[in-house]
Formats: C-alpha cells, structure tokens, sequence
C-alpha cells in the first residue's frame, strides 16, 4: 500500500507459509529500505493462518502514519515514535452479530477510501461489501 499523500512511504504486509503474519513493513524512502512495524507476535495474530487468503493494507488519505491492516478482521495501526513498531489495535469483530457497530464480516481482502468523503470506507469481505464509517469506533453498515 502506498501513501496517497506521500508516494515515499509504502507498507507491506506479509503472510508466512503457514499463513500466520510474517511482520508488516514500512518503507520512508520509496521502498529502497524497509522497517517491520507490526512483528510476528502469536498474542496479535490478525491472519490466523488465513495470510493467504485474506490480507490487505490500505493507507489513510491524509496522515500517511495510519493504515489499516485486514486479515480475519480489521486491525488499526498508528506511528506513535519515529522509530520502531507501530501501536496496533484489533477493531472489527467478524464473530459477533451485525447488530454491534465494530462487527464486520470475517476475511477482509480489500479496502478502499471514498474518493470524496475520507471518513467512508468500502471492505471486500467473505460477507460481501461493507461501508464503513471512520470516527472515533468504526462503524459498519
């Protein structure tokens, strides 16, 4: 995924074989070197050997330090130092009913910003489409 708002800053996001998270990486300097921001942890595991099946990154249109990661569900990460990992946070729950705002379907395979409302964001999931509304929980219709 590439920084809409700065094309030097690139993540990527990488499954093991056995389809665990391998680490997520950023790149400042249009991919000549790489950092992981978001290591291989079993207590934070957002592929649950699904990596390779169900993994996509998408950059926040104006702050290229906030991306969402999907796998099972959608994970938020933040750049809070300058250096080192990200703060990551787990904030879709595909188990629990579509009654509760922070419940997406599970398998996420691609997300996208609304060209004209950055706080609108379409998920692909097993479930189907989903839009999502970015503020201070992530809502899902």
């Amino acid at each position: 995924a590439i920084a809409p708002s700065d094309a030097n800053i690139m993540y990527a996001s990488i499954a093991a074989v056995d389809g665990d998270l391998l680490n997520v990486y950023c790149s400042t300097d249009h991919g000549t070197t790489w950092s992981v921001v978001f290591p291989n942890n079993p207590m934070y595991e957002p592929f649950a050997t699904s990596g390779c099946y169900a993994n996509t990154l998408v950059v926040f249109p104006g702050d290229p330090d906030k991306i969402y990661l999907g796998g099972v569900n959608m994970w938020y990460g933040r750049r809070v130092q300058p250096t080192g990992y990200f703060n990551w946070e787990e904030v879709s729950f595909g188990a629990y009913s579509p009654w509760f705002p922070n419940s997406a379907p599970a398998f996420h395979h691609d997300y996208m910003f609304s060209p004209v409302n950055s706080n609108k964001m379409a998920m692909a999931t097993d479930g189907g489409l989903c839009i999502a509304t970015i503020g201070e929980t992530v809502e899902y219709l």
